[in-house]
């Protein structure tokens, strides 16, 4: 098997155990997922002042972070970005992220089951965090890792307000 087929199994059990703590009732996220998501959150919030005052290093790799998160959100919808702030650990985010397996999990997410809790939750997280400004605001900086027109522009499964 190769690295990236091991690495997109990984992924999609995460995600699937990540899918498993909802059901079409659930309407509240966890401590342990709050906290999972605030991690991302405060990183995707993270402006050019406050990132010069951190070491290159970091600075880089919460830089890469951003890019990733975008790139899911983008290509992929609020769910899958959600479920990856819940469920895949930071330290691994970029090599679950690489295009080859996001288009592969583009293909899983359109056949997976999402119960309607998923999608509450993160209606409300969306609308309450202003995800979508957010991540348009950073798209300015924003190295896609998809091709022009491989793929086409996610549409939501619920009415978005700040449309």
């Amino acid at each position: 098997m190769s690295k990236n087929s091991d690495t997109y199994h990984w992924v999609t059990e995460v995600l699937e155990r990540a899918i498993k703590l909802f059901n079409n009732d659930s309407s509240e996220l966890l401590s342990f997922q709050i906290d999972a998501f605030n991690s991302y959150y405060d990183i995707l919030r993270e402006d050019e002042m406050s990132l010069a005052k951190r070491p290159k290093q970091r600075r880089n790799e919460r830089q890469r972070v951003c890019d990733t998160l975008t790139d899911i959100f983008v290509n992929m919808g609020a769910e899958p970005f959600v479920l990856f702030t819940l469920a895949v650990p930071r330290s691994r985010l970029n090599a679950a992220a690489q295009k080859s397996i996001l288009l592969k999990l583009r293909s899983w997410w359109k056949s997976t089951s999402q119960p309607r809790g998923l999608t509450l939750v993160v209606k409300n997280l969306c609308e309450a965090k202003s995800i979508e400004p957010l991540v348009s605001s950073y798209r300015h900086s924003w190295k896609t890792a998809f091709e022009p027109n491989s793929i086409q522009p996610w549409t939501p499964h619920w009415p978005l307000s700040f449309r």
